[in-house]
């Protein structure tokens, strides 16, 4: 969930409020991730302000702290794990020179 909308104007921040709100409660909280997807460095929030945020949305502190930390882990673990490895082993990519000595 893209919290960066809820930055604007009053009409933008009420339709997210409404769409995300939908999603925590489609989704009961689990497997959210929480991003900032802001365009200005000066616009991204503290992690603690992302929780009050979940707040807002019924969302519960454990939840929305598992969306910053451990739900975001967890995806691009999935995703590394999907692109990395073959038959469910994870194959790290080494360097050719460490290969050559590992292959002799």
């Amino acid at each position: 969930v893209t919290y960066g909308p809820a930055l604007s104007d009053a009409q933008t921040r009420q339709q997210w409020v409404n769409n995300a709100a939908a999603i925590v409660r489609a989704t009961r909280g689990k497997g959210l991730v929480w991003t900032g997807g802001v365009r200005q460095p000066r616009d991204l929030r503290a992690p603690y302000d992302i929780v009050n945020l979940g707040a807002v949305l019924q969302l519960n502190g454990d939840l929305s702290k598992h969306a910053l930390s451990a739900n975001a882990r967890a995806a691009l673990m999935h995703a590394y794990t999907r692109a990395g490895t073959l038959r469910a082993v994870v194959a790290p990519k080494l360097p050719p020179a460490k290969r050559a000595k590992l292959a002799a």
